[in-house]
């Protein structure tokens, strides 16, 4: 009888509600809830400049980022045409090639660059001819030169290709690449050392840059 009371004692023993162990897996063990918290937080789905690096912040990884100065802007329009006095003056600029990449390229501070361009000056603003310029420069910044400055005879215009060099701005940044008319007796004439007429419109970017 004694034996029997002790069995039963034994049966009506139970864990208290809510400190039982993990039902599912029968351990007596509860799980330490910050694992619990740790395992919720691990980082399957890391931000991109965590994973491989996104200085400009732009959703691309800077390995694969042919734009690092933010958001890839379109290339500008081509071929880019400009005009003066009152129509009479026009010039158009086609196969823009800035440091052999087209309308849109990449360059490091201070860096020289090639830059090509084809050229189509109509002008009968004159009795006879006119002497014209086409100047180029970076936005923001001063005129950097004048890689046509000549005689445009009113019948025929001028038309040509430049093949020159051009240094990138020192600082980082987007800087669009502008042409502009001048219609001096010569590009430095009288120490002219900035555009004709006050900087270009955005119309006139013929190429863009990226500085990193």
């Amino acid at each position: 009888m004694r034996g029997l009371l002790v069995l039963v004692a034994v049966a009506g023993c139970g864990f208290e509600h809510g400190i039982a162990g993990n039902a599912a897996t029968g351990d007596d063990n509860p799980p330490d809830d910050a694992a619990v918290v740790a395992d919720t937080q691990l980082p399957d789905a890391r931000p991109i400049d965590a994973m491989c690096g996104d200085s400009d912040m732009d959703g691309i990884c800077n390995e694969d980022d042919d734009w690092p100065c933010g958001a890839k802007p379109a290339a500008p329009a081509a071929p880019m045409t400009m005009s003066g006095n009152n129509g009479a003056t026009t010039i158009t600029i086609t196969q823009v090639a800035l440091d052999g990449t087209g309308r849109l390229a990449v360059a490091t501070p201070g860096e020289m660059l090639a830059i090509a361009f084809h050229y189509d000056i109509d002008d009968t603003a004159c009795p006879q001819s006119c002497v014209d310029q086409i100047e180029i420069g970076w936005v923001p910044g001063r005129r950097d030169s004048c890689p046509f400055d000549d005689i445009v005879p009113r019948q025929t215009g001028a038309q040509g290709n430049v093949n020159r060099q051009i240094r990138a701005p020192n600082m980082p940044g987007v800087y669009d690449l502008r042409a502009n008319i001048g219609q001096n007796l010569s590009c430095t004439n009288d120490g002219a050392n900035n555009w004709w007429n006050g900087t270009p419109a955005a119309s006139r970017t013929f190429a863009k840059l990226c500085v990193h």
